[in-house]
């Protein structure tokens, strides 16, 4: 006889992403704390810019930098809501791939997603694949 209790394993962590195993989704469990080191370790867009402003590390940071910063964060904690299935296409009639990039002087990005035409009035899309990177200082 099994416990069902004793059986708790129903996410756990792979290529840094929670897997579900009991809705068979990945997805993104995201716990960032508000300390100066906290910010260090995640190389965010406002710690660059706080950078090349030539703000010091033990300064405090300008409250219009320090609200752009909650804004970044508020956003990025969005993700916790996006699920993955596994299967991206179960039963389909037509697939394509779709190939987004993206380049500013303080970021570049680039997105592949999976189109499939389920049936005649019914696509869904997928994520394969998403890079983004803080530009860097010098112009190449």
């Amino acid at each position: 006889m099994c416990n069902s209790g004793a059986i708790r394993i129903l996410k756990k962590k792979t290529f840094g992403l929670q897997w579900d195993i009991k809705n068979v989704t990945l997805g993104f469990n995201l716990e960032l704390r508000n300390t100066p080191t906290e910010i260090l370790k995640t190389s965010l867009p406002p710690t660059k810019r706080q950078a090349t402003m030539g703000v010091d590390w033990d300064e405090q940071v300008k409250v219009d930098e320090h609200r752009k910063w909650l804004k970044w964060v508020n956003g990025i904690m969005k993700l916790s809501s996006i699920k993955i299935p596994r299967c991206i296409s179960p039963g389909h009639t037509e697939e394509e791939i779709h190939v987004f990039v993206y380049a500013s002087e303080r970021s570049y990005v680039a997105g592949v997603y999976w189109l499939v035409k389920l049936s005649k009035d019914k696509t869904t899309f997928s994520l394969i694949i998403g890079k983004a990177c803080v530009a860097p200082f010098k112009i190449v």
